[in-house]
């Protein structure tokens, strides 16, 4: 980014909140280890462009835990995953497509993306699933993109909340 765009973008953009200047800026992130419900909901921000790993002939690695769950049921997630690999190594072994085989995949399972949009898009995604009420995974998620594009770009980013809380929504990352 130019200076004299930066400087027009802190000058118009964010004091005016003239938001139309923003979307000659672009940023580009490749996320991983995200579950396939995460992207999901990432997806329905239209204003973005993505780009989702197909599990069509890959089988997932692990299933995203959730962060507050006790060892017990952390151990029991673990052996339901097992138990889903060896469900989707039997159906490929007697015969059934990687492509058919996969319908079993739960939406928990690890995937990866690559998004693309410009900083008014960025700015509108990040501030609405900074929510308290968002689900954790993309909570983590949009906090962890404002962290990356306020080193790039923090007139904009580096002091975003979500505007409809109450609350700081930082503080309350893994609730």
């Amino acid at each position: 980014m130019t200076p004299s765009l930066r400087k027009r973008i802190k000058d118009n953009a964010i004091s005016k909140k003239h938001y139309s200047l923003l979307e000659k800026v672009w940023f580009h992130i490749d996320f991983s280890d995200v579950s396939r419900l995460c992207v999901d909901q990432f997806r329905t921000h239209r204003h973005l462009s993505f780009h989702v790993e197909s599990q069509g002939q890959k089988f997932p690695s692990s299933l995203v835990k959730p962060p507050n769950l006790t060892p017990e049921q952390s151990m029991t997630w673990d052996h339901v995953w097992v138990d889903i690999n060896k469900m989707y190594s039997h159906l490929v072994t007697i015969g059934i497509p990687p492509a058919n085989a996969r319908r079993i995949i739960p939406i928990g399972a690890e995937s990866s993306c690559s998004v693309s949009g410009n900083a008014r898009s960025w700015y509108e995604f990040i501030q609405k699933r900074l929510c308290i009420h968002c689900d954790w995974e993309i909570r983590i998620l949009a906090e962890e993109t404002r962290k990356l594009l306020a080193s790039k770009f923090p007139e904009l980013f580096e002091k975003m909340s979500c505007p409809g809380c109450i609350e700081n929504c930082f503080g309350t990352l893994t609730s």
